[in-house]
C-alpha cells in the first residue's frame, strides 16, 4: 500500500539519520521487519551499525552499500538497491528538522507487527493448503508481537539504553523559544509529550497567544497542525496569520482611514508597587509605525515568500491550517485529519486548536460537565500520541471579569479541567491595560516546574500586526 510505503520510507530515512529511533527499533529488530526487502537489508546494516558504534550511520551508509555491493555478484539487485537509496536520498537532504524519535517508533512498532501479521497469514495459507495442520498450530503458538516504544515495558534498572534516553536532549526539548523575560516565563513548558491551555475572559487575546505560539514554532522549524474550530471563519484566521507575516494591517481603525498609525511597543518598564504593597501596570514606550495603503494580495504573497527563505529558510511546509465550524468536529476528527497528514509526511511537533471549549462533544457522553472532561482528557491523550505539543485555550468563568490574578478556581464548565493539561496560563487583563495594550500572563497550574500563580509577566502588544507578545517585564 502507498500508505505503507510511505511509512516505512520515513522509517528507513529515520534509521539511517536519528540515533534515538535507531536505539529503540534495535532492541527488538529481526531481520525481515519491513515488508520491503531493500528496507529490510537497509534496516541490517543501520541496526549492526549502532550496535557496533552507538550511533546512526548517517553519510556513512554509502559506504555500507560500498562494501555490501563488492561482495554481492547480482548486477541488477545492485542497480534496484542503489535506485532506492538514491531516492531516499533525495528525502534525507530536504530533511533538516530534527526527528520526533517516539512517534516514529511507535510508527514502526504498528507497520512491524502489521507485517509479521501478513507474513503468517501467508505461512498459514502454505501450510494448509500443503495439509501440515501441526506446522500451521506450531506458527500460531510461537507468533508474538513486536513492543517497541509506548507498547513495550521497560526494564529500567537493567537497561542501559532506557537509562541514556531519560536524559537525552529531545525528550526535555522546548520546542518554543521566547525572547526575553517571555523566554524565562514559558522555560520547560512547551515540550513534547505536554498539554498547554490558555485561560482568560472573553476577548482577552486567547486566540492570538495561540496563534503566536504557533507562529514562533513554526519559525523556528517545528512542524505546526493549526485547527480553527469556529472561533475565527477561515478568512479571519488567513487574514490575521497574513497580517503577521507581513506585520502590515489589513484594515485602519476607523476604518478605511489612511495612512494609518499604529502604535508599536518599543519598551517596556517594570510596575512599581503602591503604598498599600499592590502592584500596578506596566509602563509602555510606544513608537510610530505609519502605512500608507492597506495590505494586498501581492504584498501578502511576497511576505510570505520572504517568511519562506529567510526565516525558516525551507521550501517544505511547516504548517497546516484546518478551519472547521462551531461545534463541527471533535477530537476524534481531528486524529483522521492528522493520520491523513501523516501519510502525506507531514507530523506535527505542535497541534494548535482553536478553542476546546467549541469542539463538539466526543461520542457517548450526554451529560455537560462529562463531555468536557472527555475532551480534555483526549486532548492530553493526543500529546501523548503524536509526542509533541497540544495548545488549546478556554474561556474562564464570570467571576475572572473582576479578578486582578485569575487562578484554578475560574474554570468554566468543569472542574476536572485541571487535571489534565501539563500547564495553564492565565490571561488577566483590565479595561485600562487593554486600552494600554498590556495583558498580565500567570501560571496557573504546571507540572514539573516551579510557579507561583500569583507572580506575573507583563507584556506589551501589538494586535494591529497580529503581535500579543512585543516586549515583556516581570
Amino acid at each position: 500500500e502507498i500508505r505503507d510505503g510511505s511509512r516505512e520510507r520515513a522509517i528507513v530515512t529515520a534509521m539511517i539519520l536519528d540515533r534515538g529511533t535507531l536505539a529503540g527499533i534495535s532492541s527488538r529488530w529481526e531481520t525481515r521487519m519491513f515488508a520491503s526487502r531493500w528496507s529490510n537489508l537497509v534496516g541490517n546494516w543501520c541496526v549492526d551499525y549502532y550496535r557496533r558504534y552507538g550511533k546512526a550511520p548517517g553519510k556513512d551508509i554509502e559506504g555500507l552499500f560500498r562494501s555490501w555491493t563488492e561482495k554481492s555478484q547480482d548486477e541488477d539487485t545492485v542497480k534496484l538497491l542503489d535506485t532506492f537509496l538514491s531516492g531516499l536520498s533525495d528525502e534525507w537532504e530536504q530533511t533538516e528538522e530534527d526527528f520526533n524519535s517516539a512517534y516514529i517508533i511507535d510508527t514502526a512498532s504498528k507497520l512491524f507487527n502489521k507485517v509479521r501479521l501478513s507474513q503468517l497469514r501467508e505461512d498459514l495459507e502454505s501450510d494448509l493448503e500443503s495439509g501440515d495442520i501441526d506446522k500451521a498450530n506450531e506458527r500460531i503458538a510461537s507468533f508474538s508481537r513486536v513492543s517497541l516504544g509506548e507498547q513495550a515495558g521497560v526494564d529500567l534498572l537493567i537497561d542501559k539504553e532506557e537509562v541514556a534516553s531519560t536524559f537525552d536532549e529531545s525528550s526535555g526539548e522546548t520546542l518554543i523559544e521566547y525572547p526575553g523575560n517571555l523566554g524565562g516565563f514559558f522555560d520547560n513548558i512547551f515540550v513534547r509529550d505536554s498539554f498547554v491551555a490558555f485561560w482568560g475572559p472573553e476577548k482577552s487575546t486567547k486566540s492570538f497567544w495561540i496563534m503566536d505560539a504557533a507562529w514562533r514554532a513554526m519559525l523556528q522549524r517545528r512542524k505546526v497542525a493549526f485547527f480553527e474550530v469556529g472561533d475565527m471563519s477561515k478568512t479571519q484566521i488567513k487574514k490575521r496569520i497574513l497580517v503577521r507575516a507581513a506585520q502590515h494591517p489589513i484594515r485602519s481603525s476607523p476604518k478605511n482611514s489612511w495612512p494609518y498609525t499604529v502604535k508599536y511597543p518599543a519598551s517596556i518598564k517594570s510596575p512599581k508597587k503602591s503604598e498599600d504593597g499592590k502592584i500596578g501596570s506596566a509602563t509602555v514606550i510606544f513608537r510610530d509605525k505609519i502605512f500608507d495603503k492597506p495590505l494586498d494580495a501581492e504584498a501578502a504573497w511576497k511576505a510570505c515568500c520572504k517568511v519562506m527563505q529567510h526565516k525558516i529558510k525551507s521550501k517544505g511546509s511547516y504548517f497546516r491550517l484546518s478551519c472547521h465550524s462551531n461545534v463541527s468536529i471533535n477530537v476524534a476528527g481531528i486524529r483522521s485529519i492528522l493520520r491523513i497528514w501523516e501519510d502525506d509526511g507531514f507530523v506535527p511537533d505542535i497541534c494548535v486548536i482553536d478553542y476546546a471549549d467549541i469542539l463538539a462533544p466526543p461520542l457517548g457522553k450526554r451529560e455537560e460537565r462529562d463531555q468536557i472532561n472527555e475532551t480534555w482528557a483526549q486532548l492530553r491523550a493526543l500529546s501523548q500520541d503524536i509526542h509533541g505539543c497540544v495548545i488549546t485555550a478556554s474561556q474562564a468563568d464570570a467571576e475572572s471579569y473582576d479578578r486582578w490574578v485569575i487562578d484554578k478556581r475560574n474554570f468554566s464548565g468543569d472542574k476536572r479541567k485541571n487535571a489534565h493539561p501539563t500547564a495553564v496560563i492565565g490571561i488577566n487583563v483590565t479595561t485600562r491595560e487593554k486600552e494600554l495594550g498590556i495583558t498580565r500572563l500567570n501560571v496557573i497550574d504546571g507540572r514539573e516546574i516551579a510557579y507561583s500563580s500569583n507572580r506575573c509577566i507583563h507584556v506589551a502588544s501589538c494586535l494591529a500586526l497580529a503581535n500579543p507578545a512585543v516586549c515583556s517585564t516581570f
